[in-house]
């Protein structure tokens, strides 16, 4: 179960990053997360590299198939995938309103 959260983990930071960045860079949309504000403002590759670093630390862990059972593990990885799937409905959200 771990690993499925983990790769929903993955696609769903990946399209949080590519959309964060492409709504701020235009002024479509304001940063919420006062560290990922703070990264995409001291430089907007900075922003990337950290989302793309924590892509892939989770794809190490995806990759080499590491036993991950903890419990408080899956709990704080169900929480993550909750959270970044309302960002994901907030993206598409906006995405939508500013393509129509």
């Amino acid at each position: 179960m771990v690993k499925k959260l983990l790769i929903a983990l993955l696609l769903l930071n990946i399209f949080d990053g590519v959309a964060t960045y492409f709504g701020l860079h235009f002024q479509l949309i304001n940063e919420g997360n006062p560290l990922m504000k703070s990264l995409y403002e001291t430089s907007p590759a900075l922003f990337l590299l950290f989302k793309l670093g924590v892509s892939a630390i989770l794809l190490f862990f995806i990759k080499n198939n590491l036993k991950l059972k903890s419990a408080l593990l899956k709990v704080v990885c169900l929480t993550a995938v909750c959270g970044y799937s309302l960002v994901t409905f907030l993206h598409i959200y906006w995405i939508y309103y500013y393509l129509n």
